[in-house]
């Protein structure tokens, strides 16, 4: 079994999960091995613009579990998923989060409702696209762990702990502040923000 999904964040820091890959165990039919995964990730990450241009979406970072980073004892080449990963053209992994208590902490925080402020209605700092079908499913499936309710019982749990592992790495780097250079894709982001305030004058 594997899952992908695609996190966006907004200038408010709103997280937004659109879109899911996945594959449940025992599902024959989906089956797929790792490299032509990251290949699959990146065809749904390609698109075509209205002047028919390719662009493919940019990404911060990619996170995955730590027994990605590890060699599989079966796998004669030596390779571990990540290389696969690689392969298939992805790049720019970083670890997610081992910490199972932490992991819970951080999706409950981003679960948390509140008021917007504005129309006096409950929101979070977590939205879900429906497109991420398994993802809604599971998610009220969660249960506590018996032996220590600060954890997720430890069953089916790849499509919430996917979510905590994006969750996590996001709110880590913002927690550590801005960085002095900045990213190509944090310059992007900052150019688009700038142009959408230029046209919003515009029309005032």
């Amino acid at each position: 079994p594997f899952v992908w999904y695609w996190f966006a964040v907004d200038e408010q820091g709103t997280v937004y999960v659109y879109r899911e890959f996945t594959r449940e165990k025992g599902d024959m039919a989906t089956m797929i091995i790792y490299d032509q995964q990251a290949e699959k990730v990146v065809e749904r990450s390609t698109h075509v613009d209205i002047n028919g241009k390719e662009y493919r979406e940019k990404f911060m970072f990619i996170v995955a579990g730590h027994d990605a980073w590890g060699k599989h004892v079966r796998d004669q080449k030596g390779k571990t998923i990540i290389n696969y990963y690689q392969d298939g053209g992805l790049y720019g992994f970083i670890e997610g989060v081992k910490d199972r208590r932490l992991r819970k902490a951080v999706l409950h925080e981003y679960l948390r409702p509140y008021d917007d402020g504005n129309t006096g209605k409950k929101t979070a700092k977590l939205k879900i696209f429906n497109t991420c079908k398994k993802l809604i499913e599971m998610l009220p499936e969660m249960q506590k762990d018996p032996d220590d309710n600060e954890k997720y019982l430890d069953v089916e749990d790849h499509w919430v702990d996917a979510l905590a592992y994006g969750l996590c790495a996001y709110h880590a780097k913002k927690s550590r502040g801005l960085k002095s250079e900045k990213s190509e894709l944090e310059k992007d982001r900052e150019r688009l923000w700038k142009s959408i305030r230029m046209k919003n004058r515009r029309f005032m």
